[in-house]
């Protein structure tokens, strides 16, 4: 392709479209129609700045200039920093801007910079960029700009008046730091951090909360943040009004942004909730954490101060906010603790917890100070129920009172409960001491429970074996991976010998049951009860099981002077050294006349009738 005859030098910073209107000039066509057909391309696509590479590469050739420098006056160098949905929002296709006093003195060029919205200020000569003709009010297009008139009332654009704008201003130092952005400086007075993409996407985000709002900088101009494209609202007066409130929205962080939220939250409109949802999701992604925290500080400080509840949408999105916030309503303490009213009060009482309650009416509102609460359910972890302790333990509920008599544990008044409690740490601790060697049983040793269920005839019971095994005169093994009292186990020979020190002590104690005295009198348990039917052996005490058997309890000091008072022939016989004939003679010729007769087929002789016999 040959190059045009005239190819004037493309001016960095220039918008291709400017420069096209440039080169056709120059080349004296009447349009750029002709040119749309070099770059095989329609004028629209001209006008609009949006040049593709076949376009700047034909352009280059045409005119004479690098690709490289053409490429960065194209409104695709837009497309590319900011993607196409932000594109689509940011971009101005069919209206230009522009500065009067840029095109004041010498050749009219059109920036590609002055097509972005939210570009409004000329930062090198300080004043309000304009987007109307002066006189008729008219919007300006590329094609008028760059013949410099109005084309409907022949207005010339450079005779414009000019709007200066204050650089101590939030509007001047909002488009200070913007155009860092765009020209990648790491300038930027707010968020440096952010690209120009991430910004305006945080831009465009934030309008979902200021839209409708009076700005925060006049409190009277009304704020229009979603506008349509071709509507007469899309002014350089708005757009600076919008982007300038988002600046200062960010600005002085995070004061400023809770003025926004603050205001936000006091619309009440009823699109609140979800235009709440649409700024949302620009705090999912990491780049925006620090806006982030600040968000979701400030509406733990408003459930703090009870203005919102804790189902409010921050919350439902985030359970874990809720570890944050300062106090615990009274529906949740009542809903996941169970805790009524009078609990709590007790709990405050006892100056467990910092309790704020309010009477409305006949309803009563309380909340409780999260951390004293927290501390409180940390105490009340220390205790547990008797149920609890006898799950933890292995056994039944009605063996922890035994445990409790004995002193084995000890039970505690607390205001958690209405009943006693007993302490985590002495159940856990008195598991511990009686765990014993862990290592696997063996055929002949003999489990805890089996062991109650053996001799529970010689009153052996859980708080005995507990004291034996605390007296070490029981040793005790737990079976592998057991952490109760079932899991416990005994040598046989080492426990049977308890069961004889038992019987020997509850005999001191309490006196004979029916299997010692028949063992002692050397009868069958027919006889036994001959004895008792007769009235000569009664018991003292008659226990009765659980399950219906009868235990007699002897006298002991009876039962002793009846063994020491009387004796049957054959010990008699062996006792005084003498034939048992000799004492069945006396029987029988009836010397021996204070006896019992055959109770058990034996004769039961008075020892001191045999004395007196014996030394005649």
């Amino acid at each position: 392709m040959k190059r045009l005859i005239k190819h004037p030098k493309y001016i960095e910073g220039e918008s291709l479209a400017g420069y096209t209107y440039r080169l056709s000039k120059e080349n004296r066509y009447s349009g750029i129609t002709n040119l749309a057909k070099k770059l095989n391309c329609h004028s629209l696509q001209i006008n609009k700045n949006e040049f593709n590479h076949t376009m700047i590469r034909r352009l280059s050739q045409l005119s004479d200039n690098p690709i490289e420098s053409l490429k960065s006056g194209s409104t695709n160098t837009v497309r590319l920093m900011l993607g196409d949905t932000l594109y689509n929002h940011m971009i101005q296709r069919h209206r230009i801007k522009y500065c009067p006093i840029c095109i004041e003195k010498g050749e009219l060029r059109h920036k590609w910079y002055w097509s972005l919205y939210p570009y409004t200020v000329c930062l090198e000569h300080s004043v309000l960029l304009i987007d109307r003709c002066s006189f008729c009010q008219s919007y300006i297009g590329i094609k008028d700009f760059m013949y410099g008139k109005c084309s409907k009332c022949n207005f010339s654009y450079k005779k414009a008046v000019t709007q200066k704008v204050d650089q101590s201003s939030i509007m001047y130092l909002a488009q200070k730091d913007l155009t860092e952005r765009l020209f990648q400086s790491r300038n930027s007075i707010i968020f440096p951090e952010l690209s120009i993409r991430r910004y305006l996407s945080l831009a465009y985000h934030s309008f979902y909360l200021i839209e409708g709002m009076n700005s925060f900088l006049d409190n009277t101009t009304p704020i229009h943040a979603f506008i349509q494209k071709r509507s007469r609202e899309q002014s350089v007066e708005n757009a600076i009004t919008v982007y300038s409130n988002v600046f200062w929205m960010y600005s002085d962080f995070p004061s400023h942004y809770y003025r926004v939220l603050q205001a936000f939250q006091n619309l009440q409109n009823r699109h609140s909730y979800e235009r709440k949802t649409n700024y949302e999701e620009i705090l999912k992604h990491p780049q925006f954490n620090v806006i982030k925290e600040a968000y979701e500080a400030y509406w733990i400080k408003q459930l703090n101060e009870r203005k919102i509840r804790k189902d409010f949408s921050v919350f439902k999105s985030n359970q874990s906010l809720l570890e944050k916030r300062d106090f615990i309503a009274r529906e949740e303490i009542k809903g996941l603790y169970g805790y009524g009213y009078k609990k709590i009060s007790g709990l405050a009482d006892n100056n467990l917890i910092l309790l704020n309650d309010k009477v409305k009416g006949s309803s009563k509102k309380y909340y409780v100070e999260k951390t004293s609460f927290e501390q409180a359910l940390k105490i009340s972890k220390q205790y547990i129920t008797r149920r609890e302790a006898a799950d933890f333990l292995g056994i039944r509920k009605d063996s922890i009172p035994p445990l409790i008599k004995e002193k084995l544990l000890n039970e505690y008044k607390t205001p958690f409960s209405n009943v006693t409690q007993l302490l985590r740490s002495e159940v856990t601790g008195l598991m511990k001491r009686c765990r014993g060697e862990q290592k696997e049983p063996k055929p002949q040793n003999i489990f805890f429970h089996q062991a109650l269920i053996k001799y529970s005839v010689v009153g052996l019971t859980i708080v005995k074996i507990l004291k034996l095994i605390s007296e070490e005169r029981l040793e005790p093994y737990s079976k592998l991976n057991s952490d109760n009292l079932a899991g416990l186990f005994f040598e046989q020979h080492q426990l049977e010998q308890c069961i004889s020190e038992i019987k020997k002590e509850k005999t001191v104690i309490e006196g004979y049951y029916m299997n010692d005295v028949i063992n002692m009198l050397h009868i069958g348990e027919k006889a036994m009860k001959v004895f008792m039917s007769k009235g000569i052996l009664l018991p003292e005490k008659v226990i009765v099981l659980k399950d219906g058997r009868k235990r007699y309890l002897f006298n002991k000091n009876f039962i002793d002077q009846f063994i020491g008072d009387y004796l049957s022939i054959k010990q008699a016989s062996i006792e005084y050294g003498m034939p048992e004939t000799k004492i069945r003679h006396w029987i029988r010729i009836g010397k021996l006349h204070e006896k019992m007769h055959r109770i058990g087929q034996k004769y039961w002789l008075k020892r001191s009738k045999i004395e007196e016999l014996k030394t005649l």
